[in-house]
């Protein structure tokens, strides 16, 4: 009896991988089309075809494609904090030294995914209201966070002064903005992206 039990604690585990490998393999061939193309001449069918799947199968996980849509988004966000979270996850590092770490980890998610910030660009706005407040709630929450290292660092006097939101938003936006202007540049256009940035805004 508890082999058998093992077995079915087994199966459960690889269908629920299954289920999260089929969703991610969607949302991600959508945000490949979605930044190709655009939301509104992207279908499911479109879809589909691309993955080599039926409609069906999109319609399993996702009811419409602007849950769809929702849901990549906020997928998206999950794939950047798992990229940028170990650079918050320094024991005993100053805060300037973390907030130089976060930067870097921000610019290189940002151009490892860089059809992720296109697609976010040119499909933010057909998100249903519903899931749109769930999105803004959780990069609202990420903003605060980095606000706060932000006024940290210019307590030490390490960074430019002025008001901390505006400094922190000014950063955020130009670590989401460079990568898509000079895509395609590799390792040495991430350092001068970073290098940029040290020099905007650190003292």
């Amino acid at each position: 009896m508890a082999g058998s039990s093992e077995v079915i604690r087994d199966n459960s585990s690889i269908r629920r991988k299954s289920v999260q490998m089929n969703k991610e393999l969607i949302m991600d061939t959508a945000a490949r089309l979605f930044a190709e193309s655009s939301y509104e001449s992207v279908s499911l069918d479109d879809i589909a075809d691309k993955i080599g799947a039926t409609k069906g199968l999109i319609y399993h996980y996702f009811p419409s494609k602007g849950v769809l849509l929702g849901e990549l988004l906020l997928w998206n966000h999950d794939l950047f904090l798992q990229g940028v979270n170990p650079a918050w996850e320094t024991p005993d590092a100053k805060a300037v030294d973390v907030l130089r770490k976060v930067i870097k980890a921000h610019i290189g998610f940002c151009f490892e995914y860089n059809y992720m910030g296109i697609m976010v660009y040119r499909t933010v706005n057909f998100v249903p209201p519903d899931m749109r407040k769930k999105i803004k709630r959780v990069r609202e929450a990420y903003a605060r966070k980095f606000r706060l290292l932000v006024e940290d660092v210019q307590e030490a006097g390490q960074l430019v002064e002025g008001d901390s939101d505006c400094v922190a938003a000014s950063i955020i936006s130009l670590c989401n903005y460079l990568p898509y202007r000079y895509r395609g540049g590799g390792s040495k256009r991430r350092k001068e992206t970073y290098e940029l940035i040290v020099r905007l805004f650190f003292l």
